[in-house]
């Protein structure tokens, strides 16, 4: 079966996968985030660095699973037009900011679930019953970007992994920290195959090794910091999603990529430090406020992924045929 067959299957698996598992973190995993840290505490000499370390680890999780909603969607629509991407990025603004009203009103437990649930539901509906375009697709061209997002976003749920807190981490925090970078993964490796005319070879030993390494880190991370170094498979990740769909014909190509893997971990530390303004008012929106011993960060991934993302499609988009030279004949 071709990869575009294969992409609306996959995308509509990714939207309910991601959509899942932000209403689980949304009703169940923020409530007990706080409950922990109100017993860290209570504990003398010991607890969690920051006040609201877990709060920010589950914030991180929450928006990482919209995430994956949004490149779900970005599978799932046909078109690849303007109005699409404005859609896409429409629907996910809403449910950031339905996340924020949610967190604030403080909603736990199966009733707030499916709340969350219909809501992201409702948005997903939205965006995918939209009329397409009427111009030709090209989802090559522009789902590249969408995973480029999610490889820089990956592995970044593994950095507020702290062995001191390790028990008043909640019950659930670790497997959904490794189910949804296992999907974000497979966002990233999809949206770099869908338009390929036959999957890869590469692609799928590709989506599962960086799978497995950052599933098993996630389910690891409960008190065991060295999993943090998993970070840096973010940028052979984002490099295996430009090589899956574009390989390097240069030296110059090839240079570029090695610059990708050398520097993902300074430009994420970078753009951490920069988004810190704008967080603030994200979780003010949410009822919180900043810790200065936690960084969220992803949405430092993201904002690095978008500028990726928006300067990988600008440069292939600009690539045109060469004009045939014509000669004049006596």
């Amino acid at each position: 079966m071709t990869a575009r067959r294969l992409r609306p299957a996959v995308g509509l698996a990714l939207t309910a996968a991601g959509a899942v598992s932000w209403a689980l973190a949304l009703a169940f995993l923020d409530h007990a985030a706080r409950a922990g840290e109100k017993a860290s505490s209570a504990v003398d000499d010991e607890g969690i660095p920051g006040d609201r370390w877990l709060s920010l680890w589950v914030h991180d999780l929450r928006w990482a699973a919209i995430i994956v909603v949004v490149c779900g969607l970005a599978l799932t629509v046909r078109g690849s037009g303007w109005r699409k991407h404005a859609a896409l990025v429409a629907g996910g603004l809403v449910l950031l900011v339905a996340d924020g009203v949610f967190t604030s009103m403080r909603a736990t437990g199966w009733s707030a679930a499916a709340g969350a649930l219909g809501v992201a539901s409702a948005v997903a509906a939205a965006v995918a019953t939209r009329r397409p375009d009427a111009k030709a697709e090209d989802p090559q061209r522009h789902l590249v970007g969408y995973g480029i997002v999610a490889a820089c976003c990956a592995p970044l749920l593994l950095t507020n992994a702290q062995s001191e807190a390790g028990r008043f981490i909640p019950a659930g925090m670790t497997a959904g920290l490794g189910i949804v970078q296992v999907l974000l993964v497979l966002a990233a490796i999809s949206c770099a195959v869908s338009a390929m005319p036959h999957v890869p070879r590469a692609a799928v030993p590709l989506a599962a090794g960086f799978a497995a390494v950052l599933g098993t880190a996630g389910a690891l991370a409960a008190g065991n910091t060295d999993v943090v170094f998993a970070i840096l498979l973010g940028g052979p990740l984002v490099v295996a999603v430009l090589a899956l769909t574009a390989r390097p014909r240069s030296a110059r190509s090839y240079l570029a990529l090695a610059a990708i893997v050398a520097g993902y971990p300074f430009v994420l530390l970078v753009v951490s430090f920069t988004t810190v303004e704008p967080m603030a008012g994200a979780l003010a929106l949410s009822g919180d406020s900043y810790s200065a011993d936690g960084i969220a960060a992803v949405p430092a991934g993201l904002l690095a992924g978008a500028v990726a993302g928006l300067l990988t499609v600008w440069t292939r988009s600009s690539r045109r045929p060469a004009a045939p030279v014509q000669t004049n004949r006596a």
